[in-house]
């Protein structure tokens, strides 16, 4: 493997002297070879022969310099090579690593706007391929969303298309963590946060989805910074959500769903959606039952929380404005 450091090339060989075409020579033409005398003799006459020409012995300065000449000159072409290959301005001949770089770079999570709803609406289909269809939601329940409490509704957005690729909506509500039983129909008022009230003392997060084609991309760590900030910046108790299980599918006859869960939390088994709410600081409170129909998780949810750190119970009940999420 080669690597370029300052205009020089670490991990590879230099090319080792050889009289056989192969980099530079032996013996330089017209230089005594201190141990060879019959190798002197006939390299020196095939030259004389050849160039018609008087030999004219080089001084040992003068072959060190033709040395270094000819290594300056493989450095410079070949770092000049890999600085071309790794800076061209084709995405095919991109590093992958450049190019994945250059994608994060394009994603930005923003609040929505009435342009997105078509396309998420698009997003939801592909995000919940295991959902019941009435649990869905379509454009109209976007534009109920943004008339109420537009500040927490976030899209990610892939600057180079103008693509959504990812989404966030949530309401805030009074909530009683002694007892958290509730579907998601029933918290959302059908899916159209009609029951949002801003001096509730939690943020809900109703949906988070990104497209499978962009995760791993640091996008579901922005939305859920995003819904973060909603509650910092509106000084609420935290963010509360019901988490669906789709792991839990390949376990279904090996154990129970509370089993399951224990199992993730421990880090004996890994779950897509929940290993990775949990690294994001969220707590499992409890599991709700019948929360919606999800085939996957056979309509179970885990009910999580995010404690604001910043919190001030003094100010509670006191309507501020979000700001708008960063990237």
């Amino acid at each position: 493997m080669e690597v370029c450091v300052a205009g020089g090339v670490v991990g590879s060989q230099a090319p080792r002297p050889t009289s056989k075409g192969r980099g530079f020579p032996s013996v330089l033409p017209g230089h005594v070879h201190p141990r060879r005398p019959h190798a002197n003799r006939n390299r020196t006459e095939g030259w004389k022969t050849e160039c018609s020409l008087p030999v004219v012995p080089v001084p040992v300065e003068a072959s060190v310099r033709l040395v270094h000449g000819w290594f300056r000159d493989v450095l410079r072409n070949t770092c000049a090579h890999e600085w071309n290959r790794r800076n061209t301005t084709s995405p095919g001949l991109r590093s992958a690593s450049q190019a994945e770089a250059q994608g994060a770079m394009d994603l930005r999570v923003v609040q929505m706007e009435p342009k997105h709803y078509v396309q998420m609406e698009r997003l939801q289909k592909i995000c919940y391929p295991t959902l019941g269809e009435w649990e869905l939601m379509n454009r109209d329940h976007f534009q109920r969303h943004h008339e109420t409490f537009p500040e927490g509704q976030h899209v990610a957005v892939d600057l180079r298309t103008g693509d959504v690729v990812g989404m966030s909506s949530g309401l805030f509500v009074h909530f009683d963590l002694d007892r958290p039983q509730h579907t998601f129909q029933d918290i959302t008022d059908q899916l159209t946060f009609a029951g949002h009230d801003p001096l509730g003392e939690y943020y809900y997060g109703a949906d988070i989805s990104v497209h499978p084609e962009y995760r791993r991309k640091g996008l579901g760590s922005k939305l859920y910074n995003a819904r973060k900030n909603v509650a910092v910046q509106c000084n609420k108790r935290g963010v509360i959500a019901g988490g669906l299980l789709p792991g839990y599918v390949r376990c279904k006859g090996q154990m129970d769903v509370r089993t399951y869960v224990d199992k993730v939390i421990q880090g004996e088994l890994a779950d897509p959606t929940l290993t990775f709410q949990l690294c994001n600081g969220f707590q499992v409170r409890g599991l709700l039952s019948q929360y919606l129909a999800d085939s996957a998780s056979d309509n179970w949810a885990t009910l999580l929380y995010w404690e604001n750190p910043g919190y001030e119970p003094s100010k509670a009940g006191r309507t501020k404005t979000a700001a708008h999420p960063a990237g």
